[in-house]
């Protein structure tokens, strides 16, 4: 008899090589009471991809299954999908198919089921317990992606916080909406200076003055791990395409490497001469690229640390860096007040502009790159964003509002809007074909240092030195 849901629950089914036949039965079984299922039949064959491949399935899926045994419980591809399970808040059945020691401590609270005895009984609770859960997340869409982020405290309503730039951009439906709340979350304990949103939209990595590299929950609020060893002050974070690691721009001239489901350190880069400002990841997640103080940008190998290219030219502290969506170019801003363009496999210097004119010596302090590679956005110090042809350097469009240097501009993922930080404690949104401005985020007490949109362009992040990280629907 099949389920009684309106769409198949999605099982994702962890389990050892040396259980195959059981788990063939197992997943005959399920598949026949009309549910979806995944099973990693390759394990270390498929390497990287297809590890990568693994953590999508257990994404996407809306409950896994851990079955337990002597060789499950040894096992480090068990043991790597349910901790990325549980990062991930996925609901996780344990299902016991041979006696083990001991239970996996990540396991110890949740009743398992025992087929050791009773494989049928063991079926037929499996399969009411999976219903439950595809009831209850039918009732609270709790799986969602779309779903409110409650990370940490919710603040005031909607409101008196998100503010429409004018009075006919359809805020209303904005904040009458479900899950439109601002959100915060308490995340250093001195300035928080980046934000970044992972590929997969549900975790969030935060760097701070207090040299704190985390990685949290958006769903929960729930803190999954700090990095330890951050080599000072955390000026810079960024989440590899890949979906797999960070890394970090750090006070004493390095760029660190961690694993993004762990928080264990993988390499440092080292070859600058003076502080970093910035790092980003190559599209292909297999370069890196630094700003440094010392006006240099350098791209280095992410499997390695070894440094591949230095970009050399600008004649003041270089603030940020930005790849082209191909990965054939890179972008940077300085002191200097000139954006370059650089050719990634040369580092050959293809194009100079002024990235931002006027204020009180013109400076940039950051830059993105549009995602259809056209155009490159650029922020500075005299209170404005502007938008340049990637190709010749013309200005396109300006977008004013802020009242204060704006720190840091992200394009929204259709290329439709872009986003600023500024220290005038906002953030803004604004209509990228026009400069209009659309929406102010107001709530942060002390300067928005870093913003950054949902891989669905739902929601925007935000950093501050209030020791704050916001996630607002936008």
């Amino acid at each position: 008899m099949a389920a009684a849901t309106t769409q198949p629950t999605s099982v994702f089914i962890s389990y050892s090589r040396a259980d195959s036949a059981a788990i063939d039965r197992l997943e005959a079984e399920l598949i026949g009471y009309g549910f979806q299922t995944w099973v990693d039949r390759q394990h270390l064959e498929g390497g990287d991809v297809w590890a990568a491949e693994v953590e999508q399935a257990i994404l996407r899926s809306e409950v896994v299954v851990v079955c337990l045994s002597p060789d499950a419980v040894t096992s480090p591809w068990v043991t790597n999908e349910l901790f990325y399970a549980q990062q991930l808040s996925k609901p996780i059945i344990p299902i016991l198919l041979r006696p083990v020691e001991r239970i996996p401590l990540l396991l110890a609270a949740i009743q398992y089921i025992d087929m050791q005895k009773d494989v049928s009984q063991g079926l037929r609770q499996l399969r009411l317990r999976l219903q439950r859960h595809h009831e209850q997340s039918a009732a609270t869409t709790a799986i969602t992606p779309r779903t409110p982020l409650p990370v940490g405290e919710r603040i005031m309503h909607s409101s008196e916080e998100l503010v429409p730039e004018n009075g006919d951009v359809g805020l209303s439906t904005v904040v009458e909406s479900p899950g439109t709340l601002p959100l915060i979350c308490q995340v250093n304990t001195f300035g928080a200076n980046d934000v970044a949103w992972a590929p997969d939209g549900i975790r969030l990595a935060t760097a701070g003055d207090d040299g704190a590299a985390s990685v949290w929950n958006t769903r929960n609020g729930v803190l999954l791990f700090t990095c330890q060893g951050t080599d000072g002050i955390v000026y810079g974070i960024s989440w590899a395409p890949d979906n797999r690691r960070l890394a970090t721009a750090n006070y004493y001239y390095t760029v660190q490497i961690w694993d993004a489901t762990t928080g264990k350190k993988l390499l440092t880069c080292q070859g600058h001469d003076s502080y970093m400002s910035d790092v980003a990841w190559s599209p292909d997640s297999r370069k890196l690229a630094t700003a440094n103080y010392d006006t240099t940008a350098r791209i280095w190998d992410a499997n390695t640390g070894r440094q591949l290219l230095v970009c050399s030219g600008h004649t003041g502290p270089v603030y940020a860096v930005a790849w082209s969506p191909n990965g054939s170019r890179l972008a940077t801003v300085s002191h200097d007040t000139t954006v370059r363009v650089w050719d990634t496999a040369t580092s050959e210097s293809l194009l100079v502009f002024k990235g931002n004119v006027g204020g009180e010596n013109g400076t940039a302090y950051s830059l993105a790159w549009s995602p259809d590679g056209l155009r490159i956005a650029t922020v500075g110090d005299n209170r404005t964003a502007h938008v340049w042809d990637a190709s010749n350097g013309t200005q396109i469009l300006t977008c004013r509002g802020h009242t204060d240097s704006v720190t840091d501009v992200t394009w929204s993922p259709d290329g439709q809007r872009l986003a600023t930080a500024s220290h005038d404690c906002t953030a803004r949104v604004w209509d990228a074909s026009d400069g209009k401005p659309l929406y102010i985020c107001r709530g942060h007490t002390k300067y928005v240092t870093g913003v950054d949109w949902s891989p669905d362009g739902s929601y925007l992040a935000t950093s501050s030195h209030d020791n704050t990280t916001r996630v607002w629907s936008v």
